[in-house]
């Protein structure tokens, strides 16, 4: 009798060509904090999420209307054009923060730390920085109409018209 025929080869995969740059990184995971936070969404529904740290957290555009913030960490954190009529800073840390264009009439930044904080074209009337540590911080064409200064420290600070 005629010997067996050989097994059939294992197929072997394609080879595949080398890559000449690495994968894209995969897309970033939402802060825990902002996950809900874009525009015509209001943040404070989710505040007790225990976001007590929001350095450098983006909130361009965001409606955080009454929303509080007290005791937070928003070092260099973005508030661009963000809604934070009645908003609460209380003590909060926002140093290098970026107000700009914010509507924050009624706000409370009572004792906050805004060292070098921008708040350039932003609506701050009635808004009250009693005690607040505003040294170099930016005020330029903001609108400070009845906000109450009391007892801050501001040198250095930019309240150009």
């Amino acid at each position: 009798p005629p010997p067996p025929p050989p097994p059939p080869p294992f197929p072997s995969p394609p080879l595949q060509p080398f890559p000449s740059s690495p994968p894209p990184p995969s897309p970033p995971t939402p802060h825990v904090c902002t996950e809900f936070s874009r525009p015509q969404i209001v943040w404070a529904r989710y505040k007790d999420r225990g976001c007590m740290t929001l350095r450098k957290v983006d909130f361009s555009g965001v409606m955080l209307t009454r929303a509080s913030f007290a005791n937070v960490d928003a070092f260099q954190a973005i508030f661009e054009g963000a809604e934070l009529e009645e908003a609460s800073f209380l003590h909060a840390n926002i140093t290098g923060a970026i107000f700009n264009f914010a509507h924050m009439s009624k706000a409370k930044l009572i004792a906050a730390d805004a060292t070098k904080t921008v708040f350039r074209h932003s609506n701050l009337i009635e808004a009250d920085l009693t005690k607040a540590t505003l040294l170099r911080a930016d005020f330029s064409s903001a609108d400070a109409t009845k906000a109450n200064f009391a007892w801050t420290s501001s040198r250095g600070a930019d309240f150009r018209r």
